[in-house]
């Protein structure tokens, strides 16, 4: 049986994998935590993280895992005070890439008079079996605002949510095995 840094050498290894191409204007950023694989920060301070969450369970199914993740931050969202946690953390929209099926969930942290936005990507990795999650997010932003609509994305959606929506689209339909 492996021990726990194997376990997570493993993780930056098969991540290294895959190909990560971020928008231009971010800038790769140091990281202590060993399941997150890559964190990169843009000029217009919207912040990119992907992170490996490791096999899945014998009998575990990829819903089971999101569902154990968003549950898991959803209790730390209320431990940490913010407000609404399960409404502010909602299913946005099924993505593919031909390659990789992502499921998209946005997540609104509201803390002390402040609000992040972020945008989450699920998505299983085959050879390995590996959970992935990638997170765009931005703020914090004065709450409340009109600069967004928070626990909701409409249809035309605002300016936050567009800018975060594009960088993660951008980032899922070029992620792909090197």
């Amino acid at each position: 049986m492996e021990n726990s840094n194997e376990k997570f050498l493993n993780y930056k290894l098969h991540a290294q994998e895959l190909n990560w191409e971020l928008p231009e204007g971010y800038v790769e950023k140091e990281q202590n935590n060993p399941q997150v694989v890559k964190v990169a920060q843009a000029s217009v301070g919207i912040l990119f993280q992907a992170a490996n969450d490791g096999a899945l369970l014998l009998g575990e199914s990829f819903e089971d895992r999101i569902k154990k993740v968003i549950d898991k931050t959803v209790d730390y969202m209320k431990k940490s005070n913010c407000s609404h946690p399960d409404k502010n953390y909602f299913y946005f929209k099924d993505y593919t890439n031909g390659t990789f099926n992502f499921k998209l969930y946005v997540q609104d942290l509201v803390s002390g008079g402040r609000v992040i936005r972020m945008l989450n990507a699920f998505f299983l990795e085959p050879r390995h079996n590996e959970f992935y999650q990638i997170s765009f997010s931005v703020g914090p932003f004065p709450f409340p605002t009109k600069i967004l609509k928070v626990g909701e994305i409409s249809k035309k959606p605002d300016p936050i949510s567009s800018l975060l929506i594009s960088h993660t689209e951008f980032v899922l339909s070029r992620l792909s095995y090197k």
